[in-house]
Order: C-alpha cells, then structure tokens, then sequence
C-alpha cells in the first residue's frame, strides 16, 4: 500500500509539474490563433492614403443593370448623354510589410505571466489598403472610398479600423464593416467591405444609386480579391 501510494504521489506531482510549465509557456500556434496580436498606439490616427505622387492602379469596371438605369435616367434629365454599359472607375492601392507604429500596443495572452506576449508582437507586421470606386464622368460626380489597416503574422490578420469616405453629389456611406476579424482557418483571409448610395433624381423623384466594395485581406497582409457593384 506504501509502494502504490508513493508512485500516485509522484504522479500528482508530476502532473502538477506539467500542467505550471504548460501555463508559464506560450501555447503552440498561439501567435495563429491567440488573441495576442498588437493593438494601435493610444490616439494613433489611421491613414492609408496614397502618397503625393504615388502611382494609382485603375480600371474600368461595369456596374450591375439596376444601377445602370438609375444612372442614365438621372443623366438624361441632366440633358447629358446615357451611358451604354453604365461604367465605373475602380482605382486601388496598398502597402504591407511595414514596421508597427512606435507605441504600437502588445496586448496580454492572458497566460499566468502573459509569455509570448512580446514574441507575437515582434512577430506582426503593418499593412493598409484603400480602394475606390467613382463615376466614369468624374468623381465629383460621386466617389466612395474603402481603407482599412491593420496587423499580420502569416498565420492571422487582424484589423486595425476600416472607413467608408463618400463625396460628390449626394452620396453617402450606408454600412462599413469586416468579417473574419484574425483570419486563419478556413479562409485564412479576412474580409472588408463598404454600402453606399448616390442620390439622383428620376422623373422628379429623389432615388438612390446602390454601389459598394468588397476586399479580402489574406493571413500576410496582402490584399486579395476585390469586387464591386
């Protein structure tokens, strides 16, 4: 009974033993899935702005038939010419792989003495991305941008803030918002995106003209399919 009792003792504190290491070490993967990742310094401002002088990439992209109608009617009663296929300019630009911010903020694991904390936030790195999307006759006519920025590791991303910018005549921000917030398993990409409208009138009636952006943000900061409509 002596003998017994010992070796359950010494497997007690054994797995004690075990179970203070596991806490005082960071989990494996926990830079992938933990919620450790940094957050913006205090007051930090986002700006994903493109540089004086930077090179913006654009294309002409088509937008669905029920905004093409609401359009040219509104460009008929403006005595301007319809458009045939309702066109658009997207335009789009991003950076990545950039140091974090000074004061950058290395939120706690929550472990029994935070370990791994300062690992995970050297590990991130910065990345932002502005997309927009105006009227083929000019964008004082309307424009909507979508930015967002935030944090990578190659296993996660993580937002930092996502805006919604409208100009021109009447147009608005309906909805701004992400999905798949650290990214990782099964998309290993997150998703943001913008609703906006564009006030025209039609036959004297006030009408809105729906458009909007979508992005995906994969695990490495860098920025993945876009759509529009």
């Amino acid at each position: 009974m002596g003998t017994f009792g010992g070796k359950a003792l010494r497997r007690l504190v054994l797995s004690v033993a075990m179970a203070l290491i596991a806490l005082m070490l960071p989990a494996a993967g926990s830079q992938a899935a933990g919620p450790d990742h940094p957050l913006p310094p205090s007051g930090y401002q986002i700006d994903v702005s493109p540089p004086p002088g930077t090179t913006i990439e654009e294309e002409i992209v088509t937008l669905p038939a029920s905004a093409c109608a609401v359009m040219n009617q509104a460009l008929v009663e403006r005595g301007q010419q319809a458009e045939k296929d309702c066109r658009a300019i997207h335009g789009s630009y991003g950076f990545n792989h950039r140091p974090l911010p000074a004061g950058t903020v290395a939120r706690s694991t929550g472990g029994l003495f935070d370990a791994g904390t300062v690992q995970a936030a050297a590990a991130y790195w910065h990345w932002g991305w502005y997309d927009y999307e105006c009227s083929l006759y000019g964008c004082m006519v309307w424009k909507v941008s979508l930015e967002e920025e935030g944090v990578a590791n190659g296993s996660n991303v993580w937002q930092w803030g996502v805006y919604c910018t409208p100009s021109g005549l009447g147009t608005v921000c309906t909805w701004k918002g992400y999905f798949h917030n650290g990214g990782g398993w099964p998309y290993y990409a997150m998703q943001f995106g913008e609703n906006s409208c564009t006030g025209a009138s039609v036959n004297g009636t006030s009408v809105c003209m729906n458009h909007g952006i979508r992005r995906w943000i994969d695990d490495w900061g860098n920025g993945g399919a876009v759509s529009y409509f």
